[in-house]
């Protein structure tokens, strides 16, 4: 009887335009790119927020700061840090044992 590793995060951030979500697997040059088109002048969005967890906290950190330097001086940078849960859940392949949970804080980062 084997299980199945499923990840989770514990709350969901309101899903909005504005909210760019990175992750390791996340392509550098096209997230950069969507995040300059939403920041054009005239679009809807006139601020962004980028969230990013763990190791990914670099591309976000990498991203914001490229916006800043292009952006000439009209873009002002707000940097939140936290702690997120995280829920690891094994599931069992067969219906005669219980789900296995255990949780882990992660680091975050907001900007």
């Amino acid at each position: 009887m084997g299980y199945a590793l499923c990840h989770f995060l514990s709350r969901r951030l309101p899903s909005r335009r504005s909210n760019v979500f990175f992750s390791m697997k996340t392509d550098f040059k096209a997230q950069l790119s969507h995040c300059q088109k939403l920041l054009v002048p005239g679009s809807s969005c006139p601020e962004i927020c980028i969230h990013s967890l763990g190791l990914a906290i670099n591309h976000a950190i990498n991203i914001a700061l490229q916006l800043e330097a292009t952006g000439s001086g009209s873009l002002y940078l707000v940097a939140n840090t936290s702690t997120v849960v995280l829920a690891d859940v094994t599931e069992p392949e067969g219906d005669s044992e219980k789900p296995l949970v255990r949780t882990r804080n992660n680091s975050a980062i907001h900007i």
